[in-house]
């Protein structure tokens, strides 16, 4: 078993951050932890790979679905959840957390744990065999944890997404010790 990353020594809170708009907040945060050391990938998978962290930013305003990957309907098609890009990036999160384009909280969230993991499974599975059956939508929901949406701008492609209730709902599982107590089969 792999041992898990449960923090990162990081000098994050109390930073000024640029607006969250098309990205500019994440990708300064991303660019500081690359000059606090941590290596950063710019590839298909976690953004810091070497610990198989992704980062996240989210303004604390901020009501809109959280993007976690970006797919093409064939990559869709012939990828199922656990060897896809969406699986990679929902195992550990380093969430940070702004207010006012400044930091507030940055902490590492675990989302690995199998009944976490069966929800977004769940979801993924359910919007992809919709995919597969011909829907071409928009929007293609897989259930309340996730769906995907078509991007109209860029590429032709789909980003699997949480709504906001939902991943401050996968927040309070990964914080929640229930999993420690019992196992689940």
């Amino acid at each position: 078993m792999k041992p898990k990353v449960v923090r990162l020594k990081a000098n994050m809170v109390g930073r000024s951050v640029p607006s969250n708009i098309n990205g500019a907040a994440g990708r300064f945060i991303e660019k500081e932890l690359g000059e606090q050391g941590y290596p950063m990938s710019n590839g298909p998978g976690p953004d810091i790979p070497e610990i198989e962290m992704e980062v996240k930013s989210r303004d604390l305003d901020a009501t809109s679905a959280q993007s976690v990957s970006r797919m093409t309907p064939e990559d869709i098609i012939a990828t199922p959840y656990q060897k896809s890009g969406v699986y990679d990036k929902v195992q550990q999160q380093y969430r940070v957390k702004t207010k006012d384009r400044v930091i507030v909280s940055a902490e590492v969230y675990d989302f690995s744990a199998k009944y976490i993991q069966e929800k977004i499974e769940q979801c993924y599975e359910a919007a992809r065999q919709k995919i597969i059956n011909g829907d071409k939508s928009d929007y293609i929901s897989g259930g309340h944890y996730g769906f995907f949406e078509r991007q109209v701008n860029g590429p032709r492609s789909y980003q699997f997404r949480f709504t906001d209730g939902a991943m401050k709902k996968l927040e309070t599982m990964a914080r929640s010790t229930f999993h420690k107590l019992f196992t689940w089969e």
